[in-house]
């Protein structure tokens, strides 16, 4: 009885109980045998009148009289089948009485398999009592017998809540029980927590054994916790040797279940099967004889102890799946988390190759296709991913459930469309009310568009809280957007009070944070924002690897740090909130002053938490623009073109779900909602306007909105024609332009120039007119005057005209002041101007590589984007690269863009 009893799982349990029964049986057995030998003279009546009393006692739950009942039994002999097949339960009743503890609960956990209820009854009562007898001489004992009464009464907390103190007074009594704490973790991992779970292991990590549960529970406590690094080497002892007897089994299985097939059958077959078999299958139909045929193969084949036993090992080792998927799942994670590399390569190639370890054990589950599909997107093979998300909601039916299961994965992997559709393939499928709500719930995740947002949102359960805030939220920013700033804060602050109203899991913090985001984008309130920015952190976390969340967070560090450098000098509440990372250039004229601002900016310990977030959320959500796009904004904003360059780089080929972009682009073309965009660009700059009248002429937010007002107006006369309230703009930025010197002055004051040229070159030069007709709005004013510039035959005259000799000499001063910020429009002008000039802007984009990257990243974003398409021309043109040039001019129009 020193031996520690570690009761680890049920069907192990099972297992060692069953031995242990077959000793007990085998030494009662021997003494009932041989009292038969020297007692076969005495009268076996005594026998069968014991065994009735037994029974009855069992049935009156008298215990104790059963057990001395059974004794007399074993005592005396047993007279035939029937009392030798009973005998089994007096074995059990004495295992019961006895004072070996280890025996009580071999015996407990055997109850299940006798069939016999009122023995389940007993194990229970009696267990419980025996547990209290040793609890108080044998802490070891108590703990094997309450061990295994939790498999008899698995609900039973008070029963969970004894195994825990027995336990952890066993630790306590003696420190050096590694077997003791081993236990003590797992159940912990199962009730208690984590945390407790390493606070138990850890100190004894190094005297684990590689292959012991106490090393595998150790590694599946720390990754739940998010310490992937440390979890995979303690997981991986213990799963990857059981991964490979799973696989002998597995094959040995296949191959002894191929040869009782085939034993089977060919015993059929010749004809030496069963008589009742064959005269059954002769009276049967077709289809029946199938059936017939195959009941009887399996029935053989159950008899056929080979294959009983590989069935038996093969589901003893399928032990190991759940524990290999948390392998697969760390291994997963911790690549995620590594910078782009080869490292990162090999870690998610591990992964993989742990799933696929499980494809004949689990390869049919769904958790099993969900995981492992997600392991092929963010390797790359997006086809193979799909595939597995297919076969997973052809396996259910394309019901309800694995429409929602299927679409959230797409939703976080970027692939916003295609989620979509499968929630609303959700929303037709669903059965119930409310697997409809939740269905409208997630399609309006995946809708921008406020007003259709409402429009699902108003399928959704309407009690629910979260619905009222989001269509409250939704409703602020349709009065935003309308110029009603007044409601849109009302409607804000009726989401934000929501919000605070639910509780604190991931979901309901990242749309807290976004609430209060887009408050502060309301009122310039900073404490909004910095509330926003506190939620989002808690948000990230409860969970690091969400590819959603993963993306907010890093908008919101990004904002968070360009905010905390903008706030020392703006008072966005005299803004109402108006924020955009463009106010930076209100703070820099030159190469030196953006140096100096990029400097402030990285040094914002917001700023710096948010690199590896850069480069995670596009491992994440790979099949996601926005991914692509933030990793873009963030390495611009810390002036490391060269980042920039390698993420473009690395879209290209790259298939994203564009379908929206293109189509709201077409819709532009057409001039579909052209209507509706004039009325809300008014509706801007009628709130731009209504701001100017509370801010002082001359300060930096009155200059800023100025500005804004100009460039809102620039885009008006863009849809409009010639509008001559663009002089009085013009006026004011220039100005500004001239109290004021930053970057941001000098770009507005530069396109309002070329529109105007655009302009007057459309009203005055017929082969011009003919062009910017013909491009329609498929490409804006620069677009078609950088164009015009470089084509052979453009007419020298075009160049005198004032608005255009205007532009140049900003462009001109610009190349001076900020020698690394240039593109192919800018030498397409310069080139026309001033060759010498052209010739320097040429040399330097052709060494940064950055615009070509750039120009992937844009086309990958939309592919029938007018003015890339041009952008690259020129680009292709300036590298003397003349057919790649028309190639792509080609494959624009091809693609149906109004080109010239």
């Amino acid at each position: 009885m020193n031996e520690y009893v570690d009761n680890r799982g049920k069907h192990k349990a099972r297992r060692r109980s069953r031995r242990r029964i077959v000793v007990v049986l085998l030494v009662l057995g021997a003494v009932a045998w041989y009292g038969w030998g020297a007692y076969q003279k005495t009268d076996g009546y005594l026998s069968g009148q014991s065994m009735k009393q037994a029974l009855q006692a069992t049935e009156d739950k008298r215990y104790d009289d059963a057990v001395v009942a059974y004794q007399r039994v074993i005592d005396n002999e047993w007279p035939d089948q029937q009392q030798a097949g009973e005998a089994q339960q007096a074995t059990y009743a004495l295992g019961l009485a006895d004072t070996s503890a280890e025996q009580v609960a071999a015996l407990v956990e055997y109850a299940p398999q006798t069939g016999r209820d009122e023995l389940v009854e007993m194990s229970i009562t009696k267990g419980r009592g025996a547990v209290e007898t040793f609890e108080r001489t044998d802490l070891r004992g108590a703990a094997a017998i309450v061990g295994a009464l939790r498999y008899l009464v698995p609900a039973d907390s008070s029963l969970l809540k004894q195994r825990i103190s027995i336990l952890e007074r066993l630790v306590a009594q003696e420190p050096d029980a590694l077997g003791a704490k081993e236990e003590l973790a797992e159940v912990y991992y199962d009730s208690a927590g984590f945390d407790r779970v390493i606070d138990t292991l850890e100190p004894v990590r190094g005297q684990l054994g590689a292959t012991t549960r106490g090393a595998l529970f150790l590694g599946k406590a720390l990754s739940q916790k998010g310490h992937y690094e440390q979890a995979i080497p303690l997981l991986s002892g213990y799963v990857e040797p059981a991964l490979e007897q799973l696989a002998r089994h597995e094959a040995n299985y296949t191959r002894l279940a191929e040869a009782a097939y085939q034993k089977a059958f060919q015993t059929l077959n010749e004809g030496q099967g069963s008589e009742a078999f064959y005269a059954k299958y002769n009276e049967a139909g077709e289809a029946e004889q199938q059936m017939l045929l195959t009941q009887e193969i399996h029935t053989m084949m159950d008899s056929d102890q080979a294959y009983s036993d590989a069935i038996i090992a093969y589901q003893e080792a399928n032990e190991v799946v759940p524990h290999a998927f948390d392998l697969g799942i760390a291994q997963l994670f911790h690549a995620r988390n590594l910078p782009p590399g080869d490292d990162q390569t090999q870690g998610l190639k591990a992964a993989e190759q742990t799933f696929l370890a499980l494809q004949g054990a689990a390869g049919e589950s769904d958790e099993y296709r969900l995981f492992l599909g997600q392991v092929k997107y963010w390797l790359g093979k997006e086809e193979e991913g799909s595939q597995l998300f297919e076969k997973l909601l052809e396996a259910n039916d394309r019901n309800s459930e694995s429409l929602l299961m299927v679409g959230g994965v797409m939703r976080e992997l970027g692939e916003q469309r295609r989620a979509g559709d499968i929630f609303e393939e959700a929303f037709e499928k669903g059965q119930t009310e409310l697997e409809k709500q939740n269905a409208a719930t997630l399609r309006a995740l995946t809708i921008s568009e406020p007003e259709e947002q409402i429009v699902w949102l108003e399928r959704c359960d309407q009690s629910l809280p979260q619905t009222q805030v989001r269509i409250a939220n939704a409703k602020a920013r349709i009065a935003k957007d309308a110029g009603d700033m007044e409601g849109a804060i009302e409607q804000m602050r009726v989401a934000v009070d929501g919000y605070d109203k639910m509780g604190d899991d991931q979901s309901t913090l990242n749309n807290r944070s976004l609430a209060y985001q887009e408050l502060f984008s309301m009122t310039g309130d900073p404490q909004d924002y910095q509330r926003g920015a506190e939620e989002m952190a808690r948000a990230l976390e409860l969970n690091p690897n969400d590819g959603i969340i993963v993306s907010n967070a890093l908008t919101t560090m990004m904002d968070s740090a360009v905010i905390q450098v903008l706030g020392e000098r703006f008072d966005f509440r005299a803004l109402q909130g108006a924020y955009s990372n463009r106010m930076l250039q209100m703070l820099y004229a030159d190469q030196a002053g953006y140096e100096a601002i990029t400097e402030q900016l990285v040094a914002v310990p917001a700023f710096e938490r948010a690199r590896a977030l850069a480069d995670r959320v596009r491992l994440i959500a790979p099949k996601s623009a926005a991914s692509y796009t933030l990793g873009m904004e963030y390495y611009w904003l810390a002036n490391q073109p060269q980042q920039v360059a390698k993420i473009g780089r690395s879209m290209k080929g790259l298939d994203l779900d564009t379908t929206a972009v293109e189509q709201s682009t077409r819709d532009m073309w057409a001039g579909t909602d052209r209507e509706d965009d004039l009325e809300q660009l008014r509706a801007y700059l009628k709130t731009l306007e209504d701001s100017l009248a509370d801010l002082t002429e001359g300060t930096l937010e009155h200059d800023y909105q100025i500005l804004r007002r100009a460039l809102g107006e620039t885009s008006l006369a863009t849809f409009e024609g010639s509008d001559p309230k663009l002089f009085g703009q013009l006026r004011k930025a220039n100005k500004i332009r001239l109290s004021r010197p930053c970057r941001y002055a000098d770009k507005v004051v530069y396109d309002i120039y070329l529109t105007m040229a655009d302009q007057k070159l459309r009203d005055t030069e017929p082969a011009y007119a003919d062009m910017a007709k013909k491009t329609n709005w498929g490409i804006g004013a620069k677009s078609r005057v950088c164009w015009a510039l470089v084509q052979e035959g453009a007419e020298e005259k075009w160049l005198e005209d004032v608005h255009l000799k205007s532009a140049f000499e900003i462009l001109a001063a610009h190349i001076e002041k900020m020698p690394s910020e240039h593109s192919a429009f800018d030498w397409a002008m310069a080139q026309a101007y001033d060759a010498e000039l052209g010739q320097r802007v040429r040399d330097e984009i052709v060494a940064s590589e950055h615009q070509l990257a750039r120009l992937i990243a844009q086309k990958a974003f939309n592919p029938i984007d007018g003015a890339a398409v041009i952008e690259a021309y020129l680009l292709y043109r300036l590298m003397g690269d003349e057919a790649q040039a028309d190639q792509v001019l080609a494959a624009g129009r091809e693609a149906g863009i109004p080109l010239p």
